[in-house]
């Protein structure tokens, strides 16, 4: 799972996950498979900006750096933000890893053309995160659902979404894909929706 920032003693917290993670060879997992899944329609945006959203250890904003976009990666644990800017290194890849804590501070500002968000919700963000695409820029959202049958992830109705609410959230963006319920039989249930910004949508409104 990946780094959620904006809640008191994140970092902490993270920063000895991700450490324990790399510590155990475990930083090289594969980018998101809803990510991968939609390979496709990702490879058919302009070659600009791209926001990941809890970056973690990279497996998405290294991914999106091979494929040609600038990659803004933002976490809140130093230890992940240390490890995707060296990793980036290694491999000449446009990565710009920031700490950023999103509960005190803004989310930077756009336009992206592609913004990916893994295993996070804020719901302070869904707006701002909308109004950071560019034109016909693409959302990619995966998140956890609520569950009550779940025996891992959390459970915290702060940090799971309500059946329908991510699809109400984003209702300015044309829907290309949204599932609801578990990827696969014994998986924990997920909210996952693709989705492109349309004409007359702001963008890069700040919230006052």
């Amino acid at each position: 799972m990946d780094g959620r920032p904006g809640v008191s003693g994140d970092r902490e917290r993270w920063n000895e996950r991700h450490a324990a993670a790399l510590a155990a060879g475990r930083a090289n997992g594969p980018p998101s498979a809803w990510l991968l899944e939609h390979a496709g329609v990702v490879a058919a945006q302009p070659r600009g900006r791209a926001l990941d959203v809890a970056c973690g250890l990279g497996r998405n904003a290294l991914h999106l750096a091979a494929m040609g976009f600038r990659v803004l990666a933002l976490d809140v644990s130093d230890v992940a933000v240390e490890h995707v800017a060296r990793r980036a290194r290694e491999r000449g890849l446009a990565v710009e890893a920031r700490r950023v804590d999103l509960g005190r501070e803004a989310l930077p500002p756009g336009p992206f053309e592609v913004v990916v968000v893994a295993c996070f919700l804020d719901r302070r963000l869904l707006g701002p995160l909308a109004r950071a695409l560019a034109p016909g820029g693409l959302l990619l959202y995966d998140t956890f659902l609520a569950d009550a049958t779940a025996t891992c992830g959390p459970r915290d109705p702060a940090h799971v979404l309500r059946p329908g609410e991510l699809s109400a959230a984003f209702a300015g963006l044309e829907r290309l894909d949204l599932r609801e319920g578990a990827p696969a039989p014994g998986e924990r249930a997920r909210a996952r929706l693709l989705a492109r910004r349309r004409d007359g949508l702001p963008v890069c409104v700040p919230d006052t």
